[in-house]
């Protein structure tokens, strides 16, 4: 069996104390990409799996290690290539989600805030709701688990209340895209949205590289910053503080 679903399954089983292995619980994973890039927005991605273990144990034993889902781990550690094939066979398997801030609204309401809107909305965007929620800990630290996602959400009116915000235990793993499949799909198709909405906003604003770097903090980037100055794809209250 998957050992990252097998650490989903165990974390289910420790929290509603009962066996979990036939999809008796409902999970989904949440992960963050652009927290600490210069321009463009901060991206969340989340991946429920509906009736995963049918679909495992439907693929034959010797099969399973080139099946998708063996593949799937940190986006970090995947090529380019191999993060998009995973991510459209992600979502071709999977109930998922995107939700986005823009740098705007990050100058507006602080990184830690639109961190956790851009969950908010991925979890929304997902479109079901789930027993269990599994956040990376750079979304919410492992202290934060409460079994009220609103708690979670606390985005002080800038959003509207919606029927998403059930009542569902909310998980924080710490590196939790290295130990959950969840978490790690999430990330996958996360980063595969953002890295493609920078290449194509790198036609409005060629003068920056935004294809090649993704808004990260790069020399050549800083340069680029140094020399035109900030576009409205910046946030001021990141790029100011990385003048070369």
């Amino acid at each position: 069996m998957l050992p990252l679903l097998t650490f989903d399954w165990k974390i289910a089983a420790s929290i509603f104390r009962k066996e979990v292995g036939k999809d008796q619980i409902m999970i989904a994973g949440i992960d963050e990409v652009g927290r600490g890039t210069l321009a463009g927005p901060v991206v969340a991605g989340c991946v429920h799996f509906p009736a995963f273990t049918n679909l495992i144990h439907s693929v034959k034993k010797e099969e399973q290690e080139e099946a998708f889902w063996s593949k799937i781990t940190d986006s970090k550690r995947l090529l380019p290539k191999q993060r998009v094939i995973l991510s459209e066979q992600i979502k071709e398997h999977s109930q998922w989600g995107v939700g986005a801030v823009t740098a705007a609204q990050i100058d507006e309401i602080g990184i830690a805030t639109a961190t956790r809107l851009a969950a908010y909305r991925a979890y929304c965007a997902m479109g079901i709701p789930v027993d269990l929620l599994l956040l990376d800990g750079a979304i919410a630290s492992p202290s934060v688990n409460s079994s009220n996602i609103a708690n979670l959400w606390s985005l002080q009116g800038k959003e509207e209340t919606s029927s998403h915000r059930a009542s569902i235990v909310i998980h924080s793993i710490t590196r939790g895209d290295s130990y959950s499949l969840h978490i790690a799909a999430a990330s996958i198709v996360a980063k595969v949205f953002r890295d493609q909405l920078m290449v194509s906003l790198d036609q409005a604003f060629p003068q920056y590289g935004f294809a090649a770097h993704k808004g990260y903090p790069t020399a050549a980037h800083c340069r680029a910053i140094a020399r035109y100055g900030l576009s409205p794809l910046h946030r001021h209250t990141f790029a100011r503080k990385h003048k070369p």
